[in-house]
């Protein structure tokens, strides 16, 4: 069912996307959410106006993109039962293979048709997918880009840089792994 059980909302790094689709999937692949290994963050979902007060919230994320996610080793996140919102933090471990991959969330109803897998369908809920770009943090972008909000990608990169959002940003520079400045 896709009446109940929708996900209203997600937010995670840089991820804020109200779900507009009531499929029972929805393939938000093309939102990216950078991330640094070793790093926490917070995790929301929200739930549209019939989440019931027996749903779950599951995260999963691709560590090692091998393609498939690990039904333990990967599980991310695992909310309190309720209807939600559903708040916490999720740490991606400093082993994570650096560069993107996918993070998928799964709503269900923990009572009817739960399915507590990153694959498969259940009776009532909704799985959406995202792509996290998981970096080095040896590279990662300043505390005061931050705050800022600005994008920096891919990184690492090799010929092109891309940032986005630099409205409030005065000046950038580019430092190598050794420090040097290599671009201002």
């Amino acid at each position: 069912s896709t009446t109940f059980e929708k996900i209203d909302r997600v937010q995670f790094s840089d991820i804020d996307q109200s779900s507009t689709v009531f499929t029972g999937y929805s393939d938000y692949t093309s939102v990216v959410g950078n991330v640094v290994a070793g790093n926490s963050y917070t995790f929301t979902a929200t739930a549209n106006a019939n989440g019931w007060t027996n749903d779950i919230v599951l995260v999963w994320i691709d560590y090692n993109h091998d393609g498939t996610f690990d039904p333990v080793a990967e599980l991310a996140f695992t909310s309190a039962i309720g209807s939600g919102p559903w708040t916490g933090s999720i740490t991606i471990p400093a082993t994570a293979t650096y560069g993107t991959t996918r993070m998928r969330v799964r709503l269900s109803d923990s009572n009817a048709g739960h399915n507590a897998t990153p694959c498969g369908t259940s009776t009532y809920g909704e799985v959406e997918d995202y792509t996290l770009n998981i970096t080095d943090p040896t590279l990662a972008v300043s505390a005061d880009a931050n705050k800022a909000k600005i994008a920096v990608y891919p990184n690492p990169f090799h010929d092109v840089l891309k940032i986005s959002d630099v409205k409030a940003v005065k000046s950038v520079s580019v430092n190598d792994m050794s420090g040097r400045q290599v671009k201002t």
